[in-house]
């Protein structure tokens, strides 16, 4: 008898680490070992995370966490270029 130990993986849209998981569920709550961001499972094949909202939700926060994500994005691409 033989089990599959296979994970999927997903990335966090807050920092884009990589999260493996053992049996995504749509809908399912994970947290991001990295940064602590709690999100949620909105796809499965292939897998994918988004921010998991409460009722409570803050625009400004969110548009916050976006404009630091393009930075961070776009340091990376300077980094990138730089080694050509």
């Amino acid at each position: 008898m033989s089990f599959s130990n296979k994970k999927e993986v997903g990335f966090c849209p807050d920092c884009d680490s990589r999260i493996k998981l053992k049996s995504p569920r749509l809908g399912q709550k994970v947290t991001c070992h990295a940064c602590g961001t709690v999100l949620e499972i909105i796809g499965t094949s292939p897998v994918e995370l988004d921010w998991a909202f409460d009722e409570g939700l803050d625009f400004d926060e969110l548009a916050t966490k976006l404009e630091d994500k393009k930075d961070r994005n776009a340091q990376r691409e300077e980094k990138d270029f730089d080694l050509f």
